[in-house]
C-alpha cells in the first residue's frame, strides 16, 4: 500500500500526520510511505 503524509496547512502549524515510529512500522510491514516535500522544514 502507498501511504502519503502531507504537512499542516493552517497558519503557524508545523506538524505532519505521522511520527517517525509510525513511518517505521508502515515501512517494516512492507508499505511505501511518501512525505510531502517541505513538510519537515
Amino acid at each position: 500500500m502507498k501511504i502519503g503524509c502531507v504537512k499542516e496547512i493552517k497558519n503557524n502549524e508545523f506538524r505532519v500526520g505521522l511520527t517517525p515510529d509510525n513511518v517505521k512500522s508502515y515501512a517494516n510491514a512492507g508499505h511505501t510511505v511518501y512525505i510531502e516535500k517541505g513538510a519537515l522544514d
